[in-house]
């Protein structure tokens, strides 16, 4: 079913457009319950008789004590108390896609927390995008909100639920707003606050202690002042300085970290001498009463001294930046044990100075005490002097080594959770994929030839050695579960120079080697690449920086195709998977280089892959063509990051370290230009110019340092044609991994006026001499010399490689073998000349 809706809007340029679009409903979205009746069994998490933490009746007399249900949050709930729903007693959730958008508008992090429990299999949270199902989709009523429309949304999918006849399954609706819970159940449905449903599992007495209170929005604004935005420092007269807030009413809730609206005091309000510190005593009630300070020399003129500092006071929160503080809680607030059963009020006091203390309410307050505890704030009114929160987690005692560890590792927000023992098997399934900013603590650092030593070594046992071949099992079913796919396996002629360390010219020259141990590498790197893809785009559809690889044309491999049948081989490039198979398959007796050669080959065959933008093209065409993935991008390798733009550069997280770093909600302020999906594709372009410039740079710096190794040499060694032209035809000498253009037209005089030494068929793609017997086709093995020509310091060209046929023999073209491999001048065999 298409729905389309229809407005104008004016441009920039002032322009009046109509803007249409559309909206696909469809009736095969499903509701992810195990054995339904109504629904496909595709990937199913859950339950179909899922059990129930509730113990007592709740609220609703609708659901029975311990009788199964599923969760159906509405989106403040999730907003306000995501540290209770990531309690592991929560399973079995519906996450509404109307919900998640909310979410992802008001809170990136919060968000990321929510994604992360979906994808964690065995707490069973399934996303239900009833905005694309014909049923549950709803237009926005006359003069309703947006907020109204997404609670009825919410409502009426919660009421398709209910009526899809799960036996014995009852729904029920998790929601802290009154008048949704009314609304809900004039519909028939079971809706309940968190603090009713929470108080019902007396199995988990501690997570009465974890709702978080009600956030008030009570932020003063919309008063005269000469505003700037700012916390620590603030622009005064066109200037940034220091701007001192001194006092608790003049911080004005504020906590640190926050973004905030300041006025600035008139200078006479300045000051001078910063020696005097406001004291604040504490009372007994835990209240405290501010004092002005004892002595401050204040301004009393228009033009502040030098050495005046500016003050000022805060008027507006523009943004919270709230996080989980460490503290411990006041030993003197705690009741008596008579009190325990009951919550009472207790502050805690934050490890930061720099926060105030807040107010919680427990029922643990006795066994919290003397414990290093993480506590959320929830709210801070304006008729409180200190804001509200609720217990998160304990951590440990009080002086102890690991407790005390953890809370400097938490407070200075550098992460510490040690790695899942479960996030893949032994098969190489990926179970679980958690993203985080981290730093690695490395056991030891090895090239990849010493990697290999250990691995080939069967009589080290240490951990690291066997780490290294476990992660080499695991890199190999990774690789073929890859292979099974139709992932190709390709090859190209990369070289490697060594270079004499004092004038670092180039002293050897070899084909460079993969070994098991660069695979390994490979594999891990490709799956980071792929899930990475996976997660930015699931945040930011429109502005992903991706890469992808398009199937080549048929007609690109019409020249392989019929050189491999010459040979005996067949070559079907359908798909990437009946490519790969035959590749596999493409082996010639006697010639153990074929199957490598031939892969070569098919490199040259290949489209090239780019980055793009995900916004600027479908789902489909995201496609991977050489590594048969949906999705990817290049997030791991140091050479495949992405340069920013210009104004970026002083940044340290490059594109897609940005991308990932706002998804999990590391980078709360990141730049609008990372969403510009316009900006993003101009950026992929460059990327890909800049690519190809690289590419070609190397090409050429390969034959630079070839020339310079080859200069002063002549050698001999064996080649195989990979290409055939007109005048003539491109060798790939193994030996040294290079390649070079053996030319069928002769300098010498003589040699041109005769006839030509070798003939091309295009049809054929081969190169004939009918009277020496000889044809050269793809794959065909010849010996070549190799040697520089000098182009001298009048040319304008550079010195170029020189290589020339020696075997087979064709007159007029083959060189003269070098004897015992010595370096003579390369001579042309000429063709006899007959006396008649």
């Amino acid at each position: 079913m298409l729905h389309t809706k229809s407005f104008v809007r004016k441009t920039r340029r002032g322009a009046v457009v109509k803007v249409v679009k559309e909206h696909y409903l469809r009736d095969d979205i499903y509701c992810g319950v195990q054995l339904c009746r109504h629904c496909p069994q595709l990937k199913s998490p859950l339950e179909a008789a899922p059990a129930s933490p509730v113990r007592v009746p709740i609220a609703s007399k609708a659901l029975r004590p311990g009788s199964p249900h599923f969760i159906v949050p509405d989106t403040n709930v999730l907003y306000h108390q995501i540290d209770l729903i990531e309690h592991e007693v929560f399973k079995n959730v519906i996450v509404l896609q109307t919900v998640l958008q909310e979410l992802r508008h008001r809170s990136l992090q919060i968000y990321s927390r929510v994604r992360a429990l979906i994808a964690e299999p065995t707490r069973r949270f399934w996303v239900f995008s009833n905005e694309f199902h014909r049923e549950t989709y709803i237009e926005k009523e006359k003069d309703e909100t947006a907020n109204d429309r997404n609670d009825r949304a919410i409502r009426v999918a919660t009421k398709w639920y209910a009526s899809h006849e799960l036996k014995g399954v009852s729904i029920v609706l998790l929601s802290d707003d009154q008048a949704n819970r009314v609304k809900a159940g004039a519909m028939g449905l079971i809706a309940v606050s968190v603090r009713d449903y929470v108080e019902s599992l007396t199995s988990n007495p501690e997570l009465v202690d974890m709702i978080a209170a009600p956030e008030e929005d009570d932020a003063e604004g919309g008063r005269h002042f000469s505003y700037s935005e700012g916390s620590i420092f603030a622009k005064v007269n066109g200037t940034e300085k220091q701007l001192l807030l001194r006092g608790r009413l003049n911080l004005n809730r504020a906590v640190q970290g926050d973004v905030v609206a300041v006025e600035v005091f008139p200078t006479s309000q300045w000051i001078t001498n910063e020696e005097d510190v406001l004291i604040e005593p504490e009372d007994d009630d835990g209240e405290m009463d501010i004092e002005a300070p004892k002595k401050e020399e204040k301004m009393d003129v228009d033009t502040p001294a030098d050495n005046a500092k500016p003050t000022g006071r805060v008027v507006g929160i523009i943004k919270r930046n709230w996080r989980p503080y460490c503290g411990t809680i006041e030993l003197r607030k705690i009741g008596g044990k008579t009190q325990q059963r009951q919550q009472q009020n207790v502050f805690f006091w934050p490890m930061d100075k720099r926060v105030p203390k807040i107010r919680l309410r427990t029922r643990q307050a006795e066994h919290l005490a003397g414990r290093r505890i993480i506590v959320a704030m929830d709210s801070w009114s304006k008729t409180s002097r200190y804001p509200t929160g609720h217990f998160v987690r304990n951590l440990g005692d009080v002086g102890d080594r690991k407790t005390e560890t953890d809370v400097l590792l938490l407070e200075y927000d550098v992460p510490f959770s040690p790695f899942s023992k479960q996030e893949m098997t032994p098969d190489a399934e990926v179970v679980n994929v958690k993203f985080a900013k981290s730093a690695i603590r490395s056991r030891a650092s090895f090239t990849y030839d010493e990697a290999q030593a250990r691995l080939d070594d069967p009589t080290l046992t240490d951990p690291v050695s066997t780490g290294i071949k476990l992660l080499n099992k695991i890199a190999k079913k990774l690789r073929a579960r890859r292979m099974e796919n139709g992932a190709l396996v390709l090859a190209s002629p990369e070289v490697r120079f060594s270079l004499d360390r004092d004038a670092q010219d180039p002293v050897d020259v070899e084909l460079k080697e993969m070994k098991d141990t660069n695979a390994l590498v490979e594999e891990f790197m490709l799956l980071a690449n792929i899930h990475v893809a996976t997660k930015i785009f699931s945040v930011f559809p429109d502005s992903s920086m991706l890469r992808r690889h398009p199937k080549p044309p048929a007609t690109n491999f019409d020249g392989l195709i019929r050189a491999a049948k010459g040979m005996g081989v067949t070559i079907d490039p359908s798909t990437n998977k009946t490519l790969s198979d035959s590749l596999d398959r493409a082996l010639v007796e006697g010639e153990p280089y074929f199957n490598k050669l031939i892969r070569i080959m098919t490199t040259r065959c290949m489209m090239q892959a780019v980055y793009f933008c995900s916004g600027t093209l479908t789902e489909e065409d995201f496609w991977h063509y050489g590594l048969a993935s949906k999705i990817y991008t290049h997030f791991t390798s140091p050479i495949r990051r992405y340069a920013g733009p210009l104004e970026e550069t002083k940044k340290t997280y490059l594109v897609v370290h940005r991308l990932l770093a706002a998804c999990i909600g590391f980078d709360k302020t990141y730049s609008a230009d990372l969403v510009d999906k316009i900006k993003v594709a101009e950026l992929t372009d460059v990327l890909n110019y800049r690519n190809r410039m690289a590419q070609q740079a190397a090409r050429s710096s390969v034959e630079l340092y070839t020339n310079l190794f080859f200069k002063n040499r002549n050698v001999q060694e064996e080649a195989y044609i990979i290409r055939v032209l007109k005048n003539g035809f491109v060798v790939l000498i193994p030996r040294y991994g290079i390649e070079g253009i053996v030319h069928i037209t002769p300098k010498d005089a003589a040699a041109a006026a005769a006839a030509p030494a070798l003939a091309f068929d295009a049809d054929r793609d081969e190169l004939t001499n009918a009277a020496a017997g000889v044809t050269l086709r793809l794959f065909a093995r010849v010996v070549v010399r190799v040697q520089v020509e000098e182009a001298g310091n009048a040319a304008a060209q550079r010195s170029k490689l020189a290589v020339h046929l020696v075997e087979p023999v064709v007159p007029g073209l083959s060189v003269d073998p070098l004897p015992g491999g010595g370096d003579a001048p390369a001579q042309v065999r000429r063709p006899e000349v007959v006396a008649l």
